[in-house]
């Protein structure tokens, strides 16, 4: 587990804290000083509910991410990996990196992903991945 959190802390660091996907400021397990605390989250998006900011906050939690998924022969290796958020990690799933990519640009330039309709409505909307 050390191994994992160190390897996800250097990518994270790596990216400046951003998803790779969407871009989003994300939140790293075992981080300090991340620049923010949840109730300056609630407050800026003005998040009608409770469990809108924790699922908000929870679908931000850094995870580690294989650029070519392991079930298609990818491995372990630091240069296959990548920081991405869990919405967009679950979101991808077992789609190549590209694809998803361009599918969840789609949802930030159409105004769908989940941060920017959480942000618009103060509610973080159900899971559509």
């Amino acid at each position: 587990m050390s191994n994992y959190r160190e390897t996800l802390h250097r990518l994270s660091e790596a990216q400046n804290h951003r998803c790779a996907y969407c871009g989003v400021h994300m939140r790293v397990p075992g981080l300090k000083d991340q620049g923010y605390r949840q109730r300056d989250i609630k407050v800026r998006l003005s998040l009608k509910t409770w469990r809108g900011a924790h699922q908000y906050e929870r679908y931000r939690r850094a995870t580690l991410d294989h650029f070519l998924p392991r079930s298609e022969g990818g491995g372990n290796h630091p240069s296959n990996l990548l920081a991405a958020c869990k919405w967009c990690n679950e979101y991808r799933s077992n789609q190549p990196a590209m694809l998803a990519f361009h599918c969840i640009e789609d949802l930030i330039r159409c105004g769908k992903h989940p941060y920017i309709a959480a942000e618009r409505r103060g509610r973080f909307p159900h899971l559509a991945g």
